[in-house]
């Protein structure tokens, strides 16, 4: 074949290529939505993103489309994502996930059976059943939580962000490891826990501001690292041996105590310990390669099930945690009357001679209404995508393979139509008659942490801890508005970070070290710093905490 034919060919190719590529599309007419610029498409808010989506979908429908640079984007319904979960049920891992070598776990798991083996893994310590072997862990950290409360009140979340206090990172540790972080100063590898949670966050971002621009330009990986605004070609390599060696520290130290018949019980250790588990060898040895390999394979380290798998359970109720927690202080500061009944109910119920537990919420209901209404008034995540395997119909218009299908929570939860004054904190909505006629299908302790194939598996773990800080929280403390010098009350602004939603930006932060992240990202949507008192309802509460910390 000489080189004219074959370049004819090539054109050929090409040609058929487009021609495909435009037919497919135009055989059914498109999602509406707005136009767009040229290269750039839409340009959406900094902040309060979703809200501004909510905006879209009331001007073109529950179901409409926008682009955001190269990435078509699709709000979409529930249903679908669940209803045709086989074509739906996929994250495309962003690009810089891919380059810290952090894509082959649970969370952007694009293989079926890998996904089910991974799940099952993290079921075997965060259903409901399971959970019970670890409910004395659970009740430990949240008391330790109220001493310190005790201690520095001031300093509530900082309580919940440090790594030698952080709740659900204190939890997940023990659970998954086994592993209970040093009491007194802040313990190291529960510090390189938490910034291996924050550098993956970061990783995963698709705001350009909070995230890397080679996420919504993966191009960008391909050119030298020479170039200007490409240092985060370094930064990936850096985080990449930060965060995984963290990971293996994790796993190695587990192995080793199955080993020598010290290991405490946790999701690691029973499946390092039972042959039978259907955990096969070959699994649990390509999550350390180096052990047999002395060096990276495939220039990347193949660090899979186990080791990742397990940090699934860690990251994801770990933060949706955190930022409900956050909100439930923001939302008893300005809402008195609120916290005044659920203290009513605790003591008319549970007394004032012990602390509550998650065994007694079913005789707790305006304490489960006020959790349940935390996630909904600024749930964690407010929004929840997921990416097409292949080209489909909906509704009788087209949607690509490859497509960014999102599910708009904000949205679901602030609907009119559904909740009278979305705006406003109100559990009694979670209560008798007051209930959503649909209920089910806008229940924020479902939706709040996904749905479908991708729930999160740290669900019920998340659910029970952030409960036992609730009522816990409420029968020990009121709290109420900070003072200034003058003696006046400060009322916080309901303020929150932008969290996991995508916008384009010019402007990105860069850090070098996963440690360096503290203060500077925080991946779900939760309040900005505020003040306000954190103060004991009696000595007795006061005693009450020495005596179970004691």
């Amino acid at each position: 074949m000489d080189v004219s034919t074959a370049l004819l060919l090539t054109l050929a190719v090409v040609y058929s290529t487009i021609v495909y590529i435009l037919t497919r599309q135009r055989r059914f007419p498109s999602f509406p939505g707005p136009i767009g610029y040229p290269i750039i498409g839409t340009i959406l808010p900094q902040e309060n993103t979703y809200v501004k989506m909510m905006e879209y979908s009331k001007q073109y429908g529950p179901v409409y489309a926008l682009r955001v640079l190269s990435t078509r984007v699709l709000s979409a319904a529930r249903e679908l994502l669940e209803v045709r979960s086989g074509i739906y049920s996929n994250r495309l891992a962003p690009k810089m996930i891919e380059m810290i070598g952090l894509d082959d776990g649970i969370i952007f798991q694009p293989q079926p059976s890998r996904l089910r083996e991974g799940r099952k893994l993290l079921a075997s310590g965060l259903q409901p059943r399971e959970l019970e072997a670890f409910r004395p862990v659970i009740q430990a950290a949240v008391v330790r939580f109220l001493s310190l409360l005790l201690k520095e009140p001031k300093d509530f979340l900082s309580h919940l962000h440090r790594s030698r206090t952080r709740l659900p990172t204190a939890v997940s540790l023990e659970i998954a490891y086994g592993y209970t972080a040093a009491s007194g100063k802040d313990d190291p590898f529960a510090t390189r826990m938490k910034s291996f949670v924050k550098g993956f966050d970061k990783a995963a971002a698709v705001s350009v501001n909070e995230g890397f621009a080679v996420n919504w330009l993966p191009f960008l990986s391909y050119l030298p690292s020479w170039l200007p605004g490409l240092t985060f070609k370094r930064v990936a390599r850096t985080w990449k041996k930060e965060l995984l060696d963290t990971l293996r520290e994790g796993f190695d130290r587990v192995k080793d105590e199955v080993a020598r018949g010290v290991a405490k019980p946790s999701v690691l250790s029973c499946a390092l310990e039972d042959g039978s588990s259907g955990y096969t060898e070959d699994v649990m040895l390509k999550s350390l390669p180096e052990l047999f390999t002395g060096e990276n394979l495939m220039s990347r380290l193949f660090t899979t099930s186990i080791q990742l798998m397990t940090y699934g359970g860690i990251a994801g109720g770990s933060e949706t945690s955190i930022s409900a927690m956050s909100t439930f202080f923001l939302a008893m500061t300005l809402n008195s009357e609120v916290q005044f009944r659920a203290q009513e109910e605790l003591d008319r119920v549970i007394g004032s001679g012990r602390l509550p537990t998650y065994g007694d919420r079913d005789g707790l209901p305006y304490v489960m209404a006020v959790m349940t209404e935390v996630l909904r008034w600024h749930t964690p995540l407010p929004c929840v995508y997921r990416t097409s395997t292949k080209d489909d119909v909906y509704e009788g218009c087209f949607v690509a393979k490859g497509s960014t299908l999102l599910v708009n929570l904000w949205a679901m939860f602030h609907d009119e139509a559904r909740f009278t004054e979305p705006g406003k904190f109100k559990p009694e909505r979670w209560l008798g008659g007051c209930k959503p006629s649909d209920e089910r299908d806008v229940d924020p302790l479902e939706l709040a942490f996904g749905f479908g194939r991708r729930v999160c598996p740290g669900k019920y773990m998340a659910q029970e801890l952030l409960f036992n800080v609730i009522a816990s929280t409420l029968a020990v403390f009121n709290i109420r508005k900070a003072k200034d010098d003058n003696g006046n009350e400060i009322t916080p602004s309901v303020i929150y970070s932008n969290g996991s939603m995508p916008y384009v930006a010019l402007r990105s932060k860069l850090v070098d070290s996963a440690e360096k992240l503290d203060g500077i990202y925080h991946p779900h949507s939760a309040p900005l710093p505020f003040q306000c008192e954190v103060v004991p309802r009696s000595q007795q509460a006061v005693s009450l905490v020495d005596d179970a910390w004691n």
